[in-house]
């Protein structure tokens, strides 16, 4: 299991590259996680350690995500309510 800091920038460089399809710069990371860059620096050299990307600290462009999600972390679907709320019963 990864702790919450490498679980947080994993995250957010997956959700960055999906929505702007290409790998966050340090200063966007150090925007959206408040961390120093010498925290970024060392969280992404762990991250390269386990397998979860591919880092060029020179350049950003070759670096890629590889797994997206630590391994057995299942994803908690919402449940299906159909329990009507009291405003929408009025329009009944």
């Amino acid at each position: 299991m990864l702790p919450d800091k490498e679980r947080k920038v994993l995250r957010i460089l997956a959700a960055y590259t999906y929505k702007h399809k290409r790998f966050p710069s340090m200063w966007e990371l150090w925007r959206k996680t408040g961390s120093r860059e010498a925290d970024l620096v060392r969280t992404l050299k762990a991250l390269v350690d386990k397998g979860f990307i591919e880092w060029d600290q020179a350049s950003h462009h070759t670096s890629r995500i590889i797994k997206e999600w630590e391994d057995g972390v299942m994803v908690k679907h919402q449940k299906d309510s159909r329990a009507l709320e009291p405003w929408e019963m009025a329009s009944f």
